[in-house]
């Protein structure tokens, strides 16, 4: 098992690059945007002894930036790093749940049938504009009331306006690792998309289905 570090968490600095062990002796590159958005690189590499970077991030890496809650952050295995970061401009279109709720069944009539909540009425969403750090009183303009659940370069090519937990964006890092580019379960389940096998973990997580130490973070556990 991985030695802990002395102290977890890192102070928050804008454009400060980090280190985020994703699961097991993985890590992935990252960099501070505005609190509470961290941005994440397609940059992943196992290291038996913690993390040691040859070279800085590149802008053709950017994976995508997220906001991420104190539970993640309580949770999280960060290291600071010195490697300069990226000159990034956020993204000022993001997609929202409509409002509301339902159950979901996943994999039906299966022997990994999952029943959870999503945070919209019915499958799909709306974009709208937001920039981040402008505050909670900006106006977020909507761009598209209705998201068609077929358009994918809309869909794809936007994130969902959630705070992130842990360990859902963990195994969505260790899910982008394994498929090599972008992928995001949350949004694959709001717009009803086919889900792979690849997100079980993901899907029993979502579901509270098992435990840290099923899911692959047992070692991740915070200091009492």
């Amino acid at each position: 098992m991985m030695a802990r570090p002395a102290r977890r968490g890192l102070r928050w600095k804008t454009g400060e690059t980090f280190s985020l062990r994703v699961k097991g002796d993985l890590w992935v590159l990252g960099q501070m945007l505005v609190s509470p958005f961290m941005l994440f690189f397609n940059r992943f590499e196992r290291f038996a002894e913690g993390p040691k970077w040859q070279e800085p991030p590149h802008a053709d890496e950017v994976l995508f930036p997220a906001a991420v809650t104190r539970q993640f952050l309580r949770f999280a295995d960060l290291r600071r790093e010195t490697l300069p970061g990226i000159d990034y401009t956020p993204p000022t279109a993001w997609i929202a749940y409509h409002h509301g709720g339902r159950k979901v069944i996943l994999w039906p009539g299966t022997e990994h049938e999952r029943s959870t909540l999503v945070l919209s009425q019915r499958p799909g969403g709306r974009l709208f504009e937001q920039h981040i750090g402008s505050g909670a009183g900006a106006p977020r303009p909507t761009l598209m009331a209705e998201i068609p659940l077929n358009d994918d370069a809309t869909i794809d090519g936007h994130e969902l306006d959630v705070i992130r937990l842990f360990p859902n964006l963990n195994e969505r890092l260790y899910l982008c690792h394994i498929f090599g580019r972008n992928v995001d379960p949350e949004k694959d389940i709001t717009f009803d998309r086919e889900l792979p096998s690849e997100y079980r973990t993901y899907v029993d997580i979502r579901s509270q289905h098992g435990s840290l130490e099923d899911w692959g973070y047992g070692d991740m556990r915070p200091p009492t």
